[in-house]
Order: structure tokens, then sequence, then C-alpha cells
């Protein structure tokens, strides 16, 4: 009983002084990408030699996106770019930036490797594989990740 007393006395003073917080999630969005790019070698070498990974667009998770993370350059793909890359069959491994979820009292960021196929306007995603990161409190009021992977294949 004393634990649990104790517990609930610091989740009662420190979390919401480290959610009430103005946090920029497109830059732990952002964050979780470069982690994702930097710990998996998945990725499609353009002429000139660089990184090039296709993030498929969502309204929340990769709003002011750079072009580039490192020396790896970022492309933003909407459906109707989705959709030319993808004709006469042709596959295309994508990223993509899930939107920020509660699991288990954690907030989690996900990125999910799919490669996209279509079939007349009918897109088929198979999943590859991806990461998880869990948004967990540093130092004084900061956030971080920390990286929890899973790999589908």
């Amino acid at each position: 009983m004393k634990i649990f007393i104790s517990i609930l006395s610091v989740l009662i003073i420190q979390v919401p002084t480290a959610f009430n917080q103005d946090i920029d999630t497109s830059n732990i969005y952002l964050q979780a990408l470069g982690y994702h790019i930097g710990a998996f070698n998945t990725d499609t070498q353009s002429t000139s030699g660089e990184s090039v990974y296709f993030v498929e667009i969502d309204k929340y998770t990769t709003k002011d996106f750079p072009p580039k993370i490192g020396t790896c350059k970022i492309e933003l793909v909407d459906k109707g770019m989705i959709k030319s890359m993808t004709s006469n069959n042709k596959e295309l491994d994508i990223l993509v930036v899930r939107p920020a979820r509660w699991k288990d009292g954690s907030l989690i960021i996900t990125v999910i490797d799919f490669s996209v196929t279509r079939k007349r306007n009918h897109f088929f995603y198979t999943n590859k594989g991806g990461s998880s990161f869990q948004v967990v409190p540093g130092r004084g009021y900061e956030l971080k990740l920390e990286l929890k992977t899973r790999n589908n294949n």
C-alpha cells in the first residue's frame, strides 16, 4: 500500500507537469523517422548515391518535414504520386509514420515499412516491419524517444 501511494503521488506531481508543456509533435515524429532510417539498412539508392526514403504524407505526422534528415533524402508522397509510381505493376517501398497513440500508459509512435502495389485503382500495402518508439520523460521536463523495434518479416 505504501508503494502504491508513493507511485501515485509521483504520477500526480510529475505527469501533468511533463505533458502540460508545449510539445512540438512534428519534431517527435521527425525524430522517430530519423531513428528508424538510421537503424535499418533498407534504403533505396538514387543515382547520386544518396539514400532516398519515400514517406506517405499524413496531415498530422509529416507536417513540416524537411527534405533531408542527415544525409538521407526524404520525399513526401501522396496517393496521386503513389498511383503514378506504381503504374505497370511496379512495387514501391514507402514509410508511414503513424499518429501517436496511448498504449499501456505510454505514448507510442510507430514507423512502418510498406511495400505498395496497385491493381487498377486499388492499392495493396504489404507490411514489411517497422519500429515503435515510446516517448519517455528525460531530464528535467524534456521528452525523449526510446526505441522499441518490431519486425514483421
